[in-house]
């Protein structure tokens, strides 16, 4: 079985990734064109998202409670369990992968996706990390975790969150960008992908084939990930440009 499972991601891999010039056909060769134009596209609409940042300041409309409440609605919405079975019921986990360790990841990687909206405003520290921690507080209570869900996601967060952090700000085009996304689906699934700037590489990604690692070589799902990642973070500045006007 398991050399089944690697044989398939081989063949994924070889189809999504080898450029057309080594032998793709016509129809293979439009649709990796296709994923690499939209992999363009979304890191663009990525990097400008930063070109305006709103002023913050502790007064009126514009006090971290309420700012957390408007960014954590949308990210809460885009990272629910209702978009996670959307997303990933028809993708294999590894065998002692639970649902919860699933769910877990994922409520953590809808966790980073608020911390990086953090960017996207003009505040002084202090304000700011009152927004994340209030943001943290909004988030558990919009997603409603079990206990066992809840004690995972923190697990989590605790024992990765700086190398995702670092592997996210390494992640500086397109591909690198998809890349990210990419180890955070194997994650989700049951993986062991490491969080660094070396996994960002194609080369990293071609090794873990190579040695039977499992890994998610869904370029489909890495991109769409990607796409909901800058849309909720588009929502958010949004959101917070409206709640201080």
């Amino acid at each position: 079985m398991q050399e089944k499972a690697r044989k398939a991601q081989m063949e994924n891999f070889a189809t999504a990734y080898k450029s057309v010039a080594e032998g793709l056909t016509s129809e293979e060769g439009d649709l990796y064109q296709k994923l690499r134009n939209k992999q363009e596209q979304v890191y663009e609409e990525f990097r400008s998202q930063e070109a305006y940042r709103p002023k913050l300041s502790n007064t009126g409309n514009q006090t971290p409670a309420k700012i957390a409440a408007k960014a954590a609605y949308f990210v809460a919405a885009s990272f629910s369990d209702k978009t996670f079975h959307e997303r990933f019921d028809d993708q294999p986990m590894a065998e002692s992968w639970t649902i919860s360790d699933a769910l877990a990841t994922w409520y953590a990687l809808g966790y980073f996706c608020f911390l990086s909206c953090a960017g996207l405003v003009d505040a002084d520290p202090t304000f700011e990390t009152a927004i994340l921690d209030k943001g943290l507080e909004r988030l558990i209570e919009e997603w409603q975790m079990p206990q066992q869900i809840h004690a995972k996601f923190h697990a989590f967060l605790r024992g990765n969150i700086r190398d995702i952090l670092a592997t996210y700000e390494g992640a500086d085009d397109a591909q690198k960008f998809a890349r990210f996304f990419s180890l955070f689906v194997t994650r989700i699934v049951g993986g062991t992908t490491v969080f660094s700037t070396a996994s960002l590489s194609h080369g990293s990604l071609l090794s873990s084939v190579i040695k039977g690692e499992m890994i998610n070589t869904d370029v489909v799902m890495h991109i769409g990930l990607s796409m909901v990642f800058v849309g909720t973070r588009s929502a958010v500045k949004k959101g917070i440009q409206s709640a201080v006007t």
